[in-house]
C-alpha cells in the first residue's frame, strides 16, 4: 500500500497476520468451538472492537467482545461464524 501523502510504501502484512488471527479467533464451523479467548492476545488493554455496520457504531473492549460473543455461543445464538476478508478494506461475516 502506498501512502500518498508521504509517498512512503507501508507494509501490510503484519496487519494482515493480526487481522488472519482475529478472524481464526471467530469463526467455527458447527460442532467446533469458536477460540474467543485467543483475541485477547491480539489486543493491547486499551484496545477496541468498532463496529460500523450499525446506525450506531458498536464499540466493545476485548474482553466485552470476548464475553458477549462467548455468551452468545453458549446459549445456542451462534451455531457457527465465518468470518473472511473479501478485499484489503472490506470483510465479510456470515
Amino acid at each position: 500500500m502506498i501512502n500518498h501523502q508521504t509517498h512512503t510504501v507501508i507494509d501490510t502484512r503484519e496487519l494482515d497476520q493480526v487481522m488472519a488471527a482475529f478472524f481464526q479467533a471467530v469463526s467455527f464451523e458447527p460442532g467446533q468451538s469458536p477460540s474467543y479467548n485467543s483475541i485477547s492476545a491480539i489486543f493491547i488493554q486499551q484496545g477496541l472492537l468498532i463496529n460500523n455496520n450499525t446506525t450506531t457504531p458498536e464499540i466493545w473492549s476485548a474482553d466485552q467482545f470476548i464475553q458477549l460473543r462467548q455468551a452468545a455461543f453458549i446459549r445456542g445464538d451462534a451455531a457457527h461464524t465465518n468470518v473472511r476478508r473479501l478485499s484489503p478494506s472490506r470483510r465479510h461475516w456470515s
